[in-house]
C-alpha cells in the first residue's frame, strides 16, 4: 500500500550491545565502526567472559548471548526521566590504550534495536523464506514513513 515491496521488522534473538566510551562532555558516544578492531572485540569479548556470557559479532549488531545477571549494587535511576535522553545498562567496562580511551563499556541499549528487512523469492517450493537487510541509508529514508503508519495503525479500531 505504501511501498512498492513488503518490509519486515525483527529483533536479535541474542542482546544487542554497543562499544562506547564517555567524551570530554560526559556524553556516552559509540566507538566507530571503523575503529572496532579484531583486538578491541576479543577485549570486550574477554571483559563480558568473566560474566559467564558470550559476546557475538553479529550481522547488524553485536550482541550477548546467555543470561545478564544483575550487579548486587544498582546505579537505576528512578523518577521521571527527560525524553531527550538515551538509557543504556552497562554490561561491562575495561581500558584499552589501542583507541586511547582510558575506559570503554558494552552497554546494551534500553530503546529496541529494530532490524529492517526485505523477503527475497522462494528458492523452491518448501524452503524457508530468506530475507535481505535494508541499508541504514535506506531505512532513514523510509523511516518517517513507517513511523506514520505505525501511528495510524494504533488510532484505527
Amino acid at each position: 500500500e505504501f511501498f512498492p515491496q513488503d518490509f519486515y521488522l525483527g529483533y536479535p534473538v541474542d542482546t544487542p550491545v554497543v562499544l562506547s566510551y564517555f567524551d570530554q562532555d560526559d556524553d556516552l558516544v559509540p566507538v566507530p565502526e571503523s575503529e572496532v578492531t579484531p583486538a578491541l572485540f576479543q577485549r570486550a569479548k574477554w571483559a563480558l567472559g568473566v560474566k559467564n556470557v558470550k559476546l557475538i559479532d553479529s550481522a547488524v549488531v553485536a550482541t550477548v548471548h546467555g543470561e545478564i545477571h544483575e550487579e548486587e549494587e544498582s546505579d537505576e535511576v528512578t523518577g521521571d526521566l527527560p525524553d531527550d535522553e538515551e538509557y543504556v545498562r552497562v554490561l561491562a567496562s575495561f581500558a584499552d590504550k589501542e583507541t586511547g580511551r582510558e575506559e570503554l563499556h558494552v552497554v546494551e541499549p534500553m530503546d529496541p534495536v529494530v532490524v529492517v528487512f526485505t523477503a527475497l523469492p522462494m528458492e523452491s517450493k518448501g524452503t524457508m523464506r530468506r530475507g535481505r537487510l535494508v541499508d541504514r541509508g535506506h531505512i532513514k529514508a523510509l523511516m518517517h514513513t513507517f513511523e506514520q503508519h505505525i501511528a495510524r495503525r494504533r488510532v484505527e479500531p
